[in-house]
């Protein structure tokens, strides 16, 4: 085999590699499986969607550990709840649910009030 031959295949088989390593990628898990929105009916909450999956199942805390590292890293990417974030509902999706994308989970999520500064 040529030289030119070997440094194709070798090309190949680091790019196969290269997207390999992607789809292991937190951020692109949080993408596939998860969005976040501003609440139709309340300015003031945020709604995260969540799937659940092999990795991140619906009812164990290891899910939902996961599905919380997720709604952290979409807060951090838009820059919101700087002061931490409370849940105020988390439920499963019905039938009824007008759910477009096929999430599993529906959090309701308010940024929490940053303290105030006493300091005189």
């Amino acid at each position: 085999m040529g030289k030119r031959v070997v440094g194709s295949i070798v090309l190949v088989l680091l790019g196969l590699t290269a997207c390999k390593d992607l789809h292991k990628s937190v951020d692109y898990e949080r993408h596939k499986y998860s969005s976040l929105r501003t609440s139709m009916s309340n300015k003031d909450v945020v709604v995260f969607e969540a799937m659940t999956t092999a990795e991140a199942p619906g009812d164990t805390e290891a899910g939902e550990a996961i599905r919380m590292e997720w709604l952290e890293g979409w807060l951090a990417q838009r820059k919101m709840c700087d002061s931490g974030f409370e849940i105020l509902e988390r439920r499963g999706y019905t039938r009824n649910d007008a759910n477009p994308y096929s999430y599993d989970l529906r959090y309701e999520v308010r940024c929490a009030t940053p303290p105030e500064n006493t300091a005189n």
